[in-house]
C-alpha cells in the first residue's frame, strides 16, 4: 500500500525560519501559526521549475528522468510528453477521486508497479476534446511570482504528502483531524450531519489556548461538530479581520485561513482557492496579501506562515511515498 501521492507545497514563512532550516535558538518565539491551506495543485506543478535555479529542490524539469510521461502507459513504446514551463492559469479540473488517481500513480485503476506514469491517460480519460498533455504543464516562477519568491526566500518543504490520494474533503479532514472518519470521497451527508472526531480546534481550546477561522465565503471546518457549538461563533472572522487583526497585533495562537471557493463575478470577486478551473493568479494574490499583511504586523518577529495545499488535484508530479 502506497500512503499517498504526490508532493504538496509546504511553505514555511517567519521570523524564526531562514531559507530550509530552523534556528533552534529561536524556535520557541513562534506565538502565532497562520495556515493558508489552498486546493488541489502539486508541488512539481506549482513550485517544480525552481529547480533550475536551485538545484536542491526536489522538482522537474524537462527532459529530465522521472519527469515525462507515456501518452498510453500501458504501451511503453507509445509517445512520451515531458513536463515544461508554459502552465496556465485556468484549465479544465483533472480527475482527483481514489480511482483516478490510482490511474496516475500506476498507469491503470489495477496496476502494481507506481510508475508516476498514468497522469496524461487519466486527464485525457476525463475529455473527450482535451489533450490529455497539458497535465504536464509546471508553472515559470515569475508566472506565480508570489509563492515561488517566498518558497525561494523562506523554508520549503519540497517532499509533503497529503493523507489520503483522492479528493479534498478527506484531505482537510486530515488537516485540521489527522483522520477522515473512514471518509473517502467527498461524502455530502456524512459532511452535513458533522464529523465527529476530535479536531485541532477543541485540542488548542483544552490547552487553554485561541484560536480563529478567518473566510473569504464560507469555513470548511463547519464539517466538523467541534466548530458547529455556539461557543464557537466568534471565532469565524471574515477575511478582512485578518488584516485588521495582523495590523493591531491582536492575534491568536492558531489562525486556520480559507480561501474563497467560488467565483461571484457580479460582485467583481472571484475564486482564489486555485482549485481548477479557478485563476491560480488570485491564490497567488491572497498569498501576497496575507504575507504582506504579516509583515507589516507588530507581531511579525513572532509569527509562522505556513502555506499548503489539501492534495495534488490530478497534476502531474514524479515524487511518491511507498
Amino acid at each position: 500500500m502506497f500512503s499517498l501521492v504526490s508532493k504538496v507545497l509546504l511553505l514555511v514563512i517567519g521570523a524564526s525560519f531562514c531559507m530550509t532550516s530552523v534556528n533552534s535558538s529561536v524556535a520557541g518565539k513562534i506565538k502565532h501559526v497562520i495556515v493558508l491551506m489552498l486546493e488541489n495543485r502539486s508541488f512539481d506543478h506549482m513550485l517544480g521549475m525552481l529547480k533550475k535555479t536551485n538545484s536542491d529542490i526536489d522538482g522537474c524539469l524537462p527532459n529530465q528522468e522521472g519527469c515525462s510521461n507515456h501518452v498510453d502507459p500501458t504501451d511503453k513504446s507509445s509517445a512520451t510528453v515531458t513536463v515544461d514551463d508554459n502552465a496556465v492559469y485556468e484549465q479544465p479540473d483533472p480527475h482527483h477521486s481514489i480511482s483516478g488517481t490510482t490511474e496516475q500513480i500506476y498507469g491503470t485503476s489495477d496496476g502494481t508497479v507506481a510508475s508516476m506514469d498514468g497522469f496524461i491517460a487519466s486527464y485525457s480519460d476525463n475529455f473527450d476534446d482535451l489533450d490529455g498533455s497539458s497535465i504536464m504543464k509546471c508553472f515559470a516562477p515569475e508566472n506565480v511570482p508570489a509563492i515561488s519568491t517566498l518558497a525561494s526566500e523562506f523554508a520549503v518543504f519540497d517532499g509533503y504528502f497529503a493523507s489520503v490520494p483522492g479528493p479534498t474533503e478527506p484531505n482537510r479532514c486530515y488537516a485540521m483531524s489527522a483522520t477522515s472518519h473512514g471518509m473517502g470521497t467527498n461524502d455530502v451527508e456524512m459532511m452535513v450531519k458533522g464529523m465527529p472526531q476530535k479536531t485541532i480546534f477543541r485540542q488548542i481550546e483544552e490547552m487553554g489556548l485561541d484560536y480563529r477561522i478567518y473566510m473569504e465565503q464560507v469555513p470548511s471546518a463547519v464539517m466538523f461538530k467541534d466548530v458547529r457549538h455556539k461557543d464557537a461563533r466568534h471565532r469565524y472572522r471574515f477575511l478582512d479581520a485578518l488584516y485588521e487583526d495582523l495590523s493591531s497585533g491582536d492575534m491568536p495562537e492558531y489562525s486556520w485561513v480559507e480561501p474563497s471557493y467560488f467565483d461571484v463575478p457580479e460582485l467583481n470577486k472571484y475564486a482564489s482557492d486555485q482549485h481548477p478551473a479557478h485563476d491560480v493568479s488570485e491564490g497567488d494574490a491572497l498569498i501576497k496579501s496575507i504575507y504582506e499583511a504579516v509583515v507589516a504586523s507588530p507581531v511579525w518577529n513572532e509569527t509562522a506562515f505556513i502555506i499548503t495545499y489539501d492534495e495534488h488535484g490530478g497534476f502531474f508530479d514524479h515524487g511518491m511515498f511507498c
